[in-house]
Parts: structure tokens; C-alpha cells; sequence
């Protein structure tokens, strides 16, 4: 029985110290490892597999804060971005100006950039991705409502989100979407 009970920690330690030393592998950044320990305590394993699938050569998903407005002008004002550096591997960069959000709302913009799959974003691809934020939020406030009093930039765009999804759901996620200027540009929904 002892020994039992002895192989059963052993193989819980062995699985949560794995899971800390993958997570290093995605980025070395702490805040970012505790956004990524939000998604394991939150059971989001989509997203977390998404981040560990890698690319064709292996590679995990790396995740980084930079000044995006570094990367083009017109990306200034973004949250975060999914996209390949020039070796093909998959980078999600977060606004440095995010850097200190809780990381609650870094979990829920990290679970929005994972679902990107596609080399050029979709209007379909960009409401599914805001859903999963919305949901990886909305997770994080069941688990503790006073994140959303947060006075955080991030966090108050993630409370409007959930706003609008819980009064009219991915049809109000999608009118959001069409009504930004960027995104009429990137998916030439003008007419829409």
C-alpha cells in the first residue's frame, strides 16, 4: 500500500514539474508562465494544446512581449498578435503595454491568439478566436469575480467583450469584429 500511495505522488510530481518545464519551453517570461498556469487551472487543454502541438519541425508556439508598434505603425494599438518569424516557427506577441494585466486577462488574450490556425485570419477564424477569450475569461471570473473590477485596459476590454456575448452571443462577438476599422480593411467587410 505505502509503495502504491509513493508511486502515485511520485507520478503527480513527475507530471506537474513536466508541465512547469514545458511551459519554459513556450517562453521564459514569468508572467507569461503564470498566464499559462491560469489556462492549466482553468482546464482550457485546448489551448495549452494548441500552444505544445508545435509546427511541422516540432517546434512549440513562443510567446513574448514586444512593443508591436516596433513590428508596423498600424499595429500600435493592438492587444496581441499571432504570426511566424522568418523561420516559419509560431510566435504570439503580447503588447508590452500589457505586461502587468493580471494574469487572468493574459490567459483569456493568449487562448484568442492560439486559436489562430491560418495563414491570413478570416472573419469566421477572428470570432472564434474572440469566443475563446471570452470563454478563458469568463472562467477566470467564475473562479474569482473581482478580477473584473479591475481598472486594467485589458481587463476592461475583456469585460465589454462578455458584456456583448452575454446579451446576444457570437452575433454580437461578430458585429463587433465588422464594425472595427482594421479588420473591415484586413477582411474587405465594408459591405457587411
Amino acid at each position: 500500500m505505502k509503495h502504491g500511495i509513493l508511486a502515485l505522488l511520485v507520478l503527480f510530481l513527475g507530471i506537474n514539474s513536466a508541465c512547469a518545464h514545458d511551459f519554459k519551453k513556450i517562453s521564459d517570461d514569468s508572467r507569461i508562465i503564470s498566464a499559462l498556469q491560469v489556462l492549466k487551472s482553468t482546464e482550457s487543454y485546448d489551448t495549452l494544446e494548441s500552444l505544445f502541438t508545435g509546427d511541422k519541425k516540432g517546434n512549440y508556439t513562443k510567446i513574448i512581449f514586444y512593443d508591436l508598434g516596433m513590428i508596423s505603425y498600424e499595429y500600435k494599438k493592438h492587444y496581441a498578435m499571432a504570426c511566424k518569424d522568418n523561420f516559419g516557427e509560431n510566435y504570439i506577441i503580447i503588447s508590452t503595454k500589457y505586461r502587468n494585466a493580471p494574469k487572468e486577462a493574459l490567459a483569456a488574450l493568449i487562448a484568442h491568439e492560439a486559436a489562430h490556425r491560418l495563414e491570413k485570419a478570416t472573419l469566421d477564424e477572428e470570432v472564434s478566436a474572440t469566443l475563446a477569450e471570452v470563454k478563458q475569461w469568463n472562467k477566470s471570473l467564475a473562479v474569482n469575480s473581482a478580477l473584473k473590477d479591475s481598472d486594467n485596459e485589458l481587463v476592461k476590454r475583456l469585460n465589454n467583450l462578455c458584456e456583448l456575448y452575454n446579451k446576444d452571443g457570437e452575433r454580437a462577438i461578430s458585429q463587433k469584429i465588422t464594425g472595427n476599422g482594421f479588420y473591415k480593411t484586413q477582411f474587405d467587410v465594408g459591405s457587411i
